[in-house]
């Protein structure tokens, strides 16, 4: 339906035994693209944000409740900075 879905904690999980970052990315505009009962993509404007990365130091030193809590944050942040850039955005041209 193109709405930000909650996360799922097991990626606190995984990153933290694998001791990786965390880079947080905010994708709008694909379900508008594709939806799920077009046969393929439509030629639409997009918008991607990238927030503040989530450092292997801080992956290591928080529990996985206060990581999946401050990824889901910032994602939301993202997103809504996504989705706000789509709507004052004027109409895309191809050329």
């Amino acid at each position: 339906d193109g709405r930000l879905q909650p996360l799922k904690s097991g990626f606190a999980t995984v990153a933290k035994r694998g001791r990786v970052p965390i880079v947080i990315m905010a994708l709008d505009g694909a379900f508008t693209a594709w939806p799920r009962q077009q046969l393929l993509p439509g030629l639409t404007p997009l918008q991607v944000v990238f927030s503040q990365t989530v450092s292997t130091e801080e992956v290591a030193q928080w529990s996985e409740a206060e990581l999946a809590a401050t990824v889901e944050q910032r994602l939301q942040q993202a997103w809504q900075q996504a989705h706000d850039g789509l709507r004052t955005r004027s109409p895309a041209r191809f050329v």
